[in-house]
């Protein structure tokens, strides 16, 4: 590894420039009508070619611009993940009735920065290019949560979502110029490195609490999940599948870093606080989800009882058990895309979004529904699916470190809980009466979409091994 300079760095930081060369693209655009509808094409190329540019230095171990970033196989994988999902995402948004063409180039200039924010996040090794980061993921991200302008619904939840991620910053930056003072740096090699020559103190403990309430509210940990509901029920279809994902997994990829090299365990008793925060977590959103008609607020509390299921691997003080959730997280990426997807044609073909409105509706797409069953399976984590090898071999790390087998227990009594909901939706759509209504066919490019999002949960738990010693070489 090497801190190479300024001008060297740019050649790692290509995919970034890439991505800000396609904002400017867009936005000039925005100022031709007849042009603007070039910004769906233009963002897609965007996306690709960002992801074509990481993988000739996947491998390459670099500290970038004077130890701010690190370009390594752990963020490059990462960056993949942000990529494959925003790539989805812009697709789903050309079937989506919510978002206006006209408005395109702000769309998805937006989404871009988004995604260049979770890049940045994937890298930081300097916590005020941390919070630079979040920020650059968060601003954006409030205005796409109310982008449905005259929906109030949309707005409600846009203010909702700046309310509280404003008080989240606010929190996190507060608590890392403390840490600052307390250390004298912000790289986190030269923090853990101060670290380990103090002493506990109740000061410390406050400030890596504050810090941590940024990192919770991004990936939307309990106590800090109150804004994924009705942010997810505001924002446009596709964003709501995109809030699911990628700034959720960029949090992890961060706090996992954060973690490991900066405090690693010490000083402060993580792993217990990690497996309360966990169980929290897991728990509530499987209750609340209980409750919902709502089938975007069922899939929302879905999300938020799966952030809990991968902090398991936060309890663990294990490089396999950091695997696993990275494994876990890879997975959930398929599995909610695939069932995002389903819903997203359900709702501009028929308006579907309760529950009851999805009943007998497998009687029409028995095909498309067939895949929505594979993705509620995986879910929920029982074979033959990928989703059970990922839950499987996440418990079964906690497991074997002999430690907090009452949280095996929890997520275990979680995943029945969970089972309920999920067939629930199944039932839905195969054991009631079919759906009175006129046959609408899906576009091929969208089946395609739906078919190869699906079909990961089948294929990966056959051939789970390779990936899992693809993960297990990032981390090496």
């Amino acid at each position: 590894m090497s801190e190479l300079t300024n001008i060297v760095s740019l050649f790692y930081f290509s995919p970034e420039i890439i991505i800000c060369l396609g904002i400017v693209s867009i936005l000039i655009i925005s100022v031709f009508d007849r042009l603007k509808d070039y910004s769906f094409s233009i963002s897609l190329i965007v996306v690709f070619l960002s992801s074509l540019f990481i993988l000739p230095s996947f491998y390459n171990t670099n500290i970038l611009f004077l130890g701010n970033l690190i370009h390594d196989p752990f963020s490059n994988f990462f960056k993949l993940i942000f990529s494959y999902t925003t790539f989805m995402v812009i697709c789903l948004t050309y079937y989506d009735s919510n978002v206006n063409k006209n408005d395109w180039p702000e769309y998805f200039s937006l989404l871009l920065i988004t995604l260049l924010g979770m890049f940045l996040m994937s890298s930081s090794i300097n916590l005020l290019m941390v919070y630079l980061a979040i920020e650059l993921v968060s601003i954006p991200s409030y205005m796409l949560a109310g982008f449905n302008f005259n929906n109030k619904g949309s707005n409600e939840a846009s203010l909702k979502y700046v309310l509280y991620g404003s008080f989240a910053s606010g929190l996190m930056l507060f608590g890392i110029s403390w840490l600052y003072g307390q250390t004298g740096s912000l790289y986190f090699y030269d923090i853990y490195n101060s670290l380990l020559d103090q002493t506990s103190s109740t000061t410390s403990i406050i400030t890596f609490m504050m810090i941590f309430v940024g990192f919770g509210y991004k990936i939307s940990s309990a106590p800090f999940h109150y804004w994924v509901p009705d942010v997810y029920q505001g924002a446009p279809n596709p964003i709501t599948a995109f809030f699911s994902i990628a700034p959720k997994i960029a949090g992890l990829a961060l706090l996992t870093r954060f973690l490991y090299t900066s405090i690693n365990f010490i000083y402060i008793d993580w792993n217990l606080i990690l497996a309360i925060l966990s169980a929290a977590t897991m728990t509530i959103g499987n209750i609340l989800a209980l409750k919902q008609t709502d089938v975007k607020r069922i899939l929302a509390y879905s999300s938020i009882s799966h952030i809990g299921f991968i902090m398991i691997g936060f309890a663990v003080p294990s490089p396999y058990s950091v695997i696993h959730m990275i494994f876990y997280a890879f997975m959930y990426m398929f599995m909610t895309l695939g069932a995002f997807s389903i819903y997203i044609f359900f709702y501009n073909a028929y308006k579907a979004e309760k529950v009851e409105e999805w009943d007998g509706i497998g009687y029409l797409h028995p095909f498309i529904c067939s895949f929505m069953v594979i993705n509620l399976v995986s879910l929920a984590g029982l074979p033959p699916t990928s989703g059970f090898v990922a839950k499987f071999y996440l418990l079964a790390s906690l497991i074997s470190s002999k430690t907090f087998y009452w949280l095996a227990v929890v997520a275990v009594i979680n995943t029945v809980i969970a089972l309920y909901y999920y067939f629930n939706l199944a039932r839905a759509m195969f054991l009631e009466n079919e759906l009175k209504t006129t046959l609408v066919k899906p576009n091929l490019f969208l089946i395609i979409i739906i078919v190869f999002n699906s079909i990961q949960g089948l294929i990966f738990y056959f051939y789970w091994s390779d990936l899992y010693d693809i993960i297990k070489g990032l981390l090496a």
